[in-house]
């Protein structure tokens, strides 16, 4: 569950940038365990790796937890979508 989270997290920072100032996480990351916590897990994971390719239109995720099964994960980028206009009524009559 904390993996998905951190996936999650990895793919909210690479969205939420612009395309000018989007940075390119492509490569191989591993868990550093001496600078890394994860009390509420017994026991501890201390093995964690992240493939990540990043490509104009997708971010691809393959993770893997010591010896689990990979995980893999694709997220499309497209544009954010248009925040709604806000629009204000007032209304005046009676119930009919």
């Amino acid at each position: 569950m904390r993996l998905i989270a951190f996936v999650v997290v990895v793919a909210n920072v690479l969205f939420s940038q612009t395309a000018a100032t989007q940075p390119d996480l492509s490569g191989n990351w591993a868990l550093d365990p001496a600078r890394s916590g994860s009390p509420g897990q017994t026991p501890p994971v201390t093995d964690m790796r992240l493939m990540i390719q990043q490509m104009n239109d997708e971010i691809r995720i393959e993770s893997q937890v010591a010896s689990d099964k990979p995980m893999s994960l694709v997220y499309p980028i497209v544009a954010a979508p248009k925040q709604p206009a806000e629009i204000e009524a007032w209304m005046s009559g009676r119930d009919a």
